[in-house]
């Protein structure tokens, strides 16, 4: 390893973009009914309200459902992408959104999600990417009822 390299500070020695180049939502639900969980149409078809609501462009879809139980559906979509994960032995369904656009309405798209899915609690995360400002992350967590 050269002297420069062995120098190299990834934190400061980089360049970054003006502004974050993308948002990434990730949308976790509790206390879901398990047999919407597992049901591939109900989900498929929540994942592709998902992305009208949040006006993306559909490219393409993949689905895939587990033995015993729980699917995963995913969504290419023109400004990135969209998935959906379940687990209906334990209610849960861990949702993420990407996007390089505007993440304006996903706020509204996670609300419908929450009360399409049956969540009794839910937590959301959002990230700047390509951001190190840790002040430009959101949480927000849902207590119980």
């Amino acid at each position: 390893m050269s002297a420069s390299s062995a120098d190299w500070n990834p934190f400061t020695d980089i360049t970054l973009p003006p502004k974050p180049l993308g948002a990434h939502w990730l949308l976790d639900l509790f206390g879901c009914p398990a047999e919407l969980l597992n049901d591939m149409a109900a989900v498929e078809s929540q994942l592709r309200a998902a992305i009208e609501q949040a006006r993306f462009t559909l490219l393409k879809i993949a689905t895939h459902q587990y033995e015993p139980q729980g699917i995963t559906a995913i969504a290419l979509v023109a400004e990135s992408h969209l998935a959906i994960h379940t687990w209906p032995e334990h209610g849960h369904v861990a949702i993420d959104f990407f996007t390089c656009g505007n993440d304006a309405g996903l706020s509204s798209v996670c609300d419908e999600l929450i009360r399409q899915f049956g969540a009794t609690k839910h937590s959301l995360m959002v990230l700047k990417r390509g951001d190190l400002s840790a002040r430009r992350i959101t949480v927000a967590w849902a207590p119980p009822s």
